[in-house]
């Protein structure tokens, strides 16, 4: 999770008025301002859906670990999600140091039904209830895949999500 200053520093490298933060973030301003200013630890909800919003906008939060706590712009955008039709997510890179439509990929993933279950904690019911995995939980195992196999995929051939990669991934239930 992010603490009041990394959230400051992400909205600046974004270049975010704390208004903007709560749109994209539905939440009320008061409460990107009482977190900025120190003044009350937003809910979980809340704190994973700023989060959320300033790493959809195109930041990496950097953890102590990693020699944080800090936060990266990225030139890679990623986006997942799972469509009406099949069990699909879709990545989307722009590297902003090439210029034209070269700089743009769009590999594609299958994630299977073992993997979304261990994803969920439980056997996916429906395709509805594949919808439910938690966006967090697919760009962590997007970025694990990508990672460790690279940005494209051989013939723009989708590539199947596991659970192995999941697990590995760390994004189990």
């Amino acid at each position: 999770m992010i603490d009041p200053e990394t959230c400051r520093a992400a909205r600046g490298l974004l270049n975010w008025s704390q208004q903007h933060l709560a749109q994209v973030a539905n939440i009320g301003v008061s409460t990107v301002k009482n977190f900025e200013g120190g003044h009350r630890t937003p809910t979980s909800n809340n704190l994973g859906s700023i989060q959320y919003a300033l790493e959809h906008g195109g930041v990496e939060f950097v953890s102590e670990e990693q020699g944080g706590p800090g936060v990266l712009k990225r030139r890679v955008k990623k986006r997942a999600y799972i469509p009406g039709k099949g069990l699909m997510t879709e990545i989307h890179y722009v590297d902003g140091l090439l210029a034209g439509p070269d700089n743009q990929f769009d590999p594609g993933f299958c994630i299977n039904e073992e993997a979304l279950a261990a994803m969920l904690g439980r056997p996916v019911l429906s395709q509805a209830d594949a919808k439910s995995v938690p966006q967090r939980k697919l760009l962590t195992v997007l970025r694990f895949k990508i990672n460790r196999e690279g940005p494209s995929s051989p013939g723009g051939i989708s590539r199947e999500i596991t659970k192995d990669d999941v697990l590995a991934a760390g994004a189990i239930s």
